[in-house]
């Protein structure tokens, strides 16, 4: 049988006293899935999101789309309502690579006592772990280096985005801005993919060199942000520490 790694996530909804916004959970899910695929096992991630992923222009929900598209992850459930006041809210979330694994994905607004309607997937286990393990990866990129900044710079000026504060919601303007700005990016600078096996660390499988690896990460995260030189020597001991764990497991 298939080693299964089933994950269940639930964002609660924003509130006064949870204040717990989806800026907020975008940045610890991108975390979480970056920690997730190095561990073993199909990673099958289901949950109450609390995001409108029936709504296309949702600014977050593209923003969650996106986040599972650079990961290489799929979601299967279909754009239709999943709560009794509507809404796409639970998420069924596995590897594209996988997909077909899971045959059906079916929701039903019957037999159940929550606000939240049954989904229901089926899921055929029989993908070798070692197989997983060893899985090519797609990267993307955007080769920047590429771009003539005269051509790019006439670009944007003509783009009508200068002088544009005539909107009265700044997430509308946000919105506005970051649209045109990436069409702008993807016709001089289109993304590319390119193919990349996932090189094979067994020894990282394993508690203490996760926690480093766990520190390392948030240290580097404290010092991008803050950039003092006490938490630039912060993640440099971070560094140190995780490079000597994932060493010696290494060589064990």
């Amino acid at each position: 049988m298939d080693l299964t790694r089933i994950c269940n996530v639930y964002r609660p909804p924003y509130t006064g006293k949870a204040r717990f916004t989806e800026a907020k959970f975008l940045e610890e899910f991108t975390d979480y899935l970056s920690e997730l695929v190095l561990k073993t096992g199909l990673p099958l991630i289901m949950g109450d999101f609390n995001f409108q992923w029936q709504d296309r222009d949702n600014f977050y929900t593209k923003k969650l789309a996106e986040l599972l598209d650079s990961h290489e992850f799929s979601q299967l459930v279909p754009r239709q309502p999943t709560h009794n006041r509507g809404g796409t809210l639970d998420l069924v979330i596995c590897p594209k690579e996988v997909e077909e694994k899971v045959k059906s994905v079916e929701i039903h607004p019957e037999g159940t006592e929550s606000d939240h309607f049954l989904v229901l997937s089926e899921v055929v286990l029989e993908t070798k772990v070692g197989n997983l393990q060893q899985r090519d990866r797609v990267n993307t990129y955007r080769d920047f280096k590429s771009v003539d900044p005269v051509l790019f710079m006439r670009a944007l000026r003509g783009s009508g985005l200068e002088g544009r504060f005539d909107l009265d919601s700044p997430d509308d303007l946000f919105e506005i801005y970051e649209r045109e700005l990436k069409e702008l990016v993807d016709s001089f600078v289109p993304l590319k993919r390119r193919k990349k096996v996932k090189k094979v660390r067994p020894w990282r499988d394993n508690d203490d060199v996760r926690d480093a690896l766990r520190r390392r990460r948030t240290a580097e995260r404290t010092w991008r942000s803050k950039k003092t030189p006490v938490t630039k020597m912060q993640y440099n001991v971070m560094k140190k520490m995780f490079s000597r764990v994932d060493k010696e497991a290494r060589t064990n």
